[in-house]
Formats: structure tokens, sequence, C-alpha cells
């Protein structure tokens, strides 16, 4: 299992519960315009995935260089699905030049 993912799964009580995720990251700035192209095709495609409920990025007003992404998934399987997706894996192969790997992620939990 991605290492991510398994971070991930660590984090919540049950893989069928729905779940969110924060990542917030900063963009390189001579990258920038290539991490928009990049991050609105894997928006598109993301949204279009089985289980997945939201996924958008947007960038800080006072950073433009700073950005977060909003996911939402009905549930672990689907968020592992969305790891094993060609739009997803192309972004993750493209992020690192991009952002220099510079991000976190955030598990957020829905209110039970």
């Amino acid at each position: 299992m991605d290492p991510l993912l398994a971070k991930i799964r660590a984090q919540l009580p049950s893989e069928t519960l729905s779940f969110g995720l924060l990542v917030r990251g900063e963009v390189l700035k001579e990258q920038l315009s290539a991490f928009t192209k990049l991050a609105h095709v894997t928006e598109e495609s993301t949204q279009k995935e089985p289980g997945n409920l939201l996924y958008r990025f947007f960038s800080s007003a006072q950073d433009p260089l700073a950005y977060v992404l909003l996911e939402c998934w009905e549930n672990f399987p689907a968020l592992a699905a969305h790891f094993e997706a060609t739009h997803f894996k192309q972004f993750a192969q493209g992020i690192e030049s991009l952002t220099g790997e510079r991000f976190s992620v955030e598990v957020l939990l829905t209110f039970q």
C-alpha cells in the first residue's frame, strides 16, 4: 500500500465511513502555471470518480503560491481506487517537480 494511503487509513476509525482530506502545499514560483494546469485536469477527472464527494483546489488570497486541496470521499476504498487512477498517478508524478513535495495532509472525520 502506498505510504501516504496507509497513513490516512491509520487515522480512520473504519474503512466504511465518509471522510475528508485537507491538503496544504506551496507551488514553486516558476511552476505556478504548470501546477494550475495539472490541478485543473486532476480536479476534473477526480470529480467523475465513483465515491468522490468533493475534490477542489484553491489558492490563497494572501499568497498565490499556497494551495489547498479539499477532498471528500464516501469511504476508504474509494480513495484507494483514486490512488490507482491514471490521472492521479500523473498528478503524483508531476507534483514533485512543481512543488518540491512541500505539502501536508490532514484527515477530517465527519461528525457522528
